[in-house]
């Protein structure tokens, strides 16, 4: 504990909800330094209790006060309009101090300081205090332990001046020649801050603020230009409010680096071509660039300040709100949604919006989205779902008006043949069963589609050679010369084999050879045979459903082929073998080892 026995005790009015504060704890001023008496009140009355009773030498006011701290230092002042009053702020609450300060509060302390640092906080202003006989008195007002207090610890200007053309300061302290390049004693007495400071294209405008505030006895807030004595120019915040007699107080910040920030944001989301926009934590726009707008159909200053949910579908707007304030709750996090936005005269268009929690931070503080238009991805979507439907219909029909008569039809064909031994029954065997694989290919081409399920890595020789297991070969070939594992949904790659093979033997014959090989010094491999080969007119037509050059044919087996392929992402083009057979080439392959 520090001993200062031979100096005077410094009496202290603690005010708070719960009579502790930030003087309170298991550490106390008194334990610091033995000049402290502090006195702890609960709430404004209790603490104008104590001054009816005694006197102090200063006040500290919690900053979470439940009456509110600007009703607990209006209750000091009616005590005493000398005596220093300290704010107790919390870490998150110290954006609060800029505002205490120009209401009057003469100093401020955190309450996750060590109580010797509240303590040194608390002598040197009191000190000040008691010394206010030989403090500088400017045009009658007193400044004291304020001016202290600020010069050392506030980082923007704080002033008292007359209303009037070009203002009078009276008073002007703090980091004041930083900002400006002035001293308070040159603002006071040469430089007049309207006509030689503030920017010209900003002074009427000022003038305009202030005299407002006067006139209706309220507070008010201007962002304008000034320029320092270096001739730089700089961007400043005044919050300012009338005191009465003609006077005006506030403070002045420097917000250069801020606007800084905020022009090159502007400039940057003006020149891209995607839509950005800024809205609240309330969801009003405060930001839209002109691709934004212009998109929608609307102005920009028509959108800044509207709430953007008003713009949403009823129906998106239900589902996006909840999902918009768990974003405001989570810092810097991001979200995607897609919903509809109402342009200004075409309906309804889709959006789909990356948001990302940018509260708080300097040049922003908003909710940040960058949409894209998917109103064509939309319309894709809804136009496939219909003729999704429409296809599944189709194959129920195929399935059951067709695949049952089919079945009866060969049910029938069979008891004939017990009866009778006609020469024309094998060729109503064969049209049957045709009928029967066309029915089969044309439920696979509508079901299965262009899409494959998971892909594996799998060996193409080794499932080569089994789909060659699964083919009515009779006296064919297969010759294999490729050892390669590509990434691949096994079954369909099985099925595609079967139906190469399946077209080599039906329009090469039963004796044909069948290669596998690998492209050379290329991301693909082939499948080729020594049969007679396709006309060069002919080939572009073989993937067409049902054109074949068999006679017994389905013309669906190599269109199967083409949709397992692109349905893989390859390539496959029909070329020919090097003495002319068919042959079919499959290229883009990722290799999956």
């Amino acid at each position: 504990m520090i001993s200062q026995s031979d100096c005077p005790c410094i009496r202290v009015l603690s005010v708070s909800s719960t009579g502790g504060g930030c003087t309170d704890g298991s550490e106390t001023l008194e334990l610091v330094d033995d000049r402290f008496e502090v006195r702890s009140a609960t709430g404004i009355d209790d603490a104008a209790a104590a001054f009816a009773a005694d006197e102090f030498d200063c006040v500290v006011v919690d900053a979470q006060l439940e009456a509110g701290w600007c009703e607990a230092l209006d209750a000091v002042r009616t005590c005493s309009a000398d005596v220093p009053v300290f704010l107790c702020v919390g870490p998150e609450s110290e954006s609060i101090v800029p505002k205490a300060l120009s209401r009057g509060i003469t100093d401020w302390v955190r309450s996750d300081w060590g109580q010797s640092v509240v303590a040194t906080r608390l002598i040197n202003v009191v000190d000040a205090a008691w010394g206010r006989q030989d403090a500088v008195e400017t045009g009658g007002i007193d400044t004291g332990s304020r001016e202290w207090s600020l010069i050392e610890n506030f980082p923007g200007v704080l002033y008292r001046a007359r209303l009037g053309s070009g203002r009078e300061f009276l008073m002007v302290e703090g980091n004041v020649e930083s900002i400006t390049g002035y001293s308070s004693e040159s603002l006071r007495t040469e430089q007049c801050w309207n006509r030689d400071i503030v920017h010209p294209a900003d002074r009427s405008r000022l003038e305009e603020t202030i005299e407002t505030a006067d006139s209706s006895e309220g507070t008010f807030e201007i962002s304008y230009r000034i320029y320092t004595q270096e001739d730089e120019l700089r961007w400043v915040t005044e919050r300012g409010r009338p005191i009465g007699e003609g006077c005006l107080e506030g403070v002045i910040t420097d917000i250069t680096e801020r606007r800084r920030t905020e022009n090159r944001f502007e400039t940057l989301m003006e020149l891209t071509p995607a839509m950005v926009a800024i809205v609240g934590s309330d969801g009003a726009f405060q930001y839209v660039n002109a691709a934004h707008a212009e998109f929608l159909g609307h102005e920009t200053d028509e959108l800044i300040g509207q709430n953007a949910f008003e713009y949403l579908h009823p129906d998106d707007r239900e589902e996006i709100w909840p999902t918009f304030l768990s974003l405001v709750d989570s810092p810097d996090s991001v979200i995607t949604v897609e919903f509809r936005f109402e342009h200004a005269t075409d309906g309804y268009r889709w959006l789909t919006t990356h948001a990302r929690n940018c509260l708080g931070t300097v040049g922003i503080d908003g909710i940040v989205t960058i949409s894209q238009d998917i109103s064509e991805q939309k319309r894709r979507e809804r136009k496939l779902s219909e003729q999704n439907a429409r296809l599944e219909e189709f194959s129920s029909v195929v399935s059951h008006d067709i695949r049952n008569p089919l079945n009866v039809a060969t049910g029938r064909l069979e008891l004939a043949r017990e009866e009778c031994d006609s020469e024309h029954l094998p060729a109503v065997a064969a049209s049957l069963e045709r009928m029967a694989q066309i029915v089969d290919d044309t439920l696979w081409l509508v079901r299965e589609g262009r899409e494959v399920d998971e892909r594996t890595p799998v060996d193409l020789a080794s499932a080569a050679r089994s789909a060659w297991n699964h083919v009515e070969t009779d006296d064919a070939t297969l010759e294999v010369d490729l050892e390669w594992t590509v990434e691949a949904d096994e079954p369909r790659l099985l099925q595609l084999f079967e139906n190469l093979f399946r077209n080599s033997i039906d329009h090469a014959g039963e004796e044909v050879t069948v290669r596998l090989g690998c492209k050379p010094d290329t991301d693909g491999f082939y499948v080729e045979d020594d049969g007679p080969g396709v006309s060069p007119d002919e080939r572009d037509r073989l993937f067409e459903a049902g054109y074949t050059t068999a006679q017994d044919g389905t013309g669906f087996g190599l269109r199967i082929v083409r949709d397992i392929v692109e349905a893989h992402g390859w390539e496959a083009t029909i070329t020919e073998e090097s003495d002319g057979g068919f042959r079919l080439e499959i290229d883009g392959i990722d290799s999956g080892e």
